[in-house]
């Protein structure tokens, strides 16, 4: 059963927060309403390990410092 089948599209995000939230796991701190929940939280979530960024080499040195900027001001 498709817990998100009611809904006309969702950020990828926001699927992946819904999955954890259904198996009893909160991603973030916002995670009790999943609908908030952007990239950015799911990238900073103290559950989720980081693998790996697709970005061209020339972004990797500016990546932590955007995404930083980012998240501060979400």
């Amino acid at each position: 059963r498709n817990p998100l089948a009611k809904r006309a599209g969702l950020f990828c995000s926001e699927f992946v927060d819904t999955v954890f939230h259904r198996a009893g796991l909160l991603l973030t701190p916002r995670s009790i309403n999943p609908a908030i929940i952007g990239p950015i939280e799911v990238f900073y979530s103290h559950h989720l390990t980081l693998r790996g960024v697709y970005c061209h080499d020339s972004d990797v040195a500016n990546l932590d410092e955007e995404i930083s900027d980012q998240f501060k001001n979400s």
